[in-house]
């Protein structure tokens, strides 16, 4: 995990995992709120690689939705 995220949140839990990523309960340390994280498990070399990969392609994709959580940034 990048040192700016975990400058920016805590890890709070695990709360779930899959074949290609694990699911964190994390809390912003400025402001307290609560928010979901996604880990992927594979390394990535570059910032174009990140980009490219399907998580990141279909989360930009998805339209806001109450049952959808969306993509706010990413580490």
């Amino acid at each position: 995990m990048s040192t700016s995220f975990l400058k920016k949140y805590k890890v709070i839990q695990r709360v779930g995992e899959g074949s290609f990523s694990q699911v964190l309960k994390c809390q912003d340390r400025n402001t307290g709120l609560f928010y979901a994280g996604k880990r992927l498990k594979r390394i990535y070399k570059s910032i174009s690689e990140i980009m490219e990969s399907p998580e990141i392609i279909v989360m930009r994709k998805i339209s806001r939705h109450p049952n959808i959580l969306y993509m706010i940034e990413f580490h």
